[in-house]
C-alpha cells in the first residue's frame, strides 16, 4: 500500500490540540452557563474536533513511542471533571439527551433504530480527547496524535458523529436554536 503523505503535519496536529482543549473546556462549563449557549458552543466544537481529526494521518502511519504510552507519568491538566460533570452534563441535557439512530446506515438486512445518548457521546469524546491531551501536556505529542487518532477510529468517532446529527436536529426541532 502506497504511504500517504501528510503536509503540514505539525501544524495540523498543533491545531487539533486546540480545538480538543476548547472542546473539554466548555465541557467543563458545563452547567455554569445557559443550556442554549452550551449547546451552540458545544455543537460548533463538535464540528471543528471532527474536521480537525480527519487531516491527520491515520493511526497505522504514527510511530508513537510505546515505551511512553506504558509509563505515562501522572500529571494532571486539572480537567477531569469526574462523576459529577457526568450529572452536570445529564442535568444540562435534560429532556434533551436520548435521541434514535440507525447503527449503521449501510446494513440494509438490521436497520432498527438504536437509542442514543448525548450526554455519554459528549462525554465520551471528553474522556477520549482528556487522554490525548494529558499526553501532550507532558511533551508526548507524536503519543497524543496516536491516542486522538486511534481513539477516533475505534471509539469516539461513532460518539462525535452521532451527537453532530443530535444536535443538529434538536436545533430544528428547536425552531432555530442555534439562530
Amino acid at each position: 500500500m502506497p504511504t500517504v503523505e501528510f503536509p503540514d503535519r505539525d501544524a495540523a496536529t498543533e491545531a487539533f490540540q486546540r480545538v480538543a482543549q476548547i472542546y473539554c473546556a466548555t465541557i467543563n462549563t458545563c452547567g455554569q452557563v445557559p443550556a442554549k449557549r452550551f449547546l451552540v458552543d458545544i455543537h460548533r466544537q463538535l464540528v471543528d474536533v471532527y474536521g480537525r481529526i480527519l487531516v491527520l494521518p491515520p493511526s497505522d502511519a504514527i510511530h508513537s513511542d510505546e515505551e511512553e504510552l506504558s509509563h505515562p507519568s501522572n500529571t494532571s491538566l486539572g480537567i477531569d471533571i469526574g462523576a459529577l460533570g457526568f450529572q452536570a452534563l445529564m442535568d444540562q441535557l435534560g429532556g434533551d439527551r436520548w435521541y434514535f439512530e440507525v447503527f449503521d446506515p449501510w446494513e440494509l438486512d438490521d436497520n432498527h433504530a438504536v437509542a442514543g445518548d448525548l450526554a455519554d457521546d459528549l462525554w465520551d469524546v471528553y474522556n477520549d480527547l482528556r487522554a490525548g491531551l494529558e499526553l501532550w501536556s507532558q511533551g508526548m505529542r507524536e503519543s497524543a496524535l496516536w491516542e486522538w487518532r486511534f481513539g477516533f477510529e475505534s471509539h469516539w468517532g461513532e460518539h462525535v458523529t452521532g451527537a453532530i446529527r443530535a444536535l443538529y436536529m434538536l436545533a430544528r426541532r428547536h425552531d432555530g436554536l442555534w439562530g
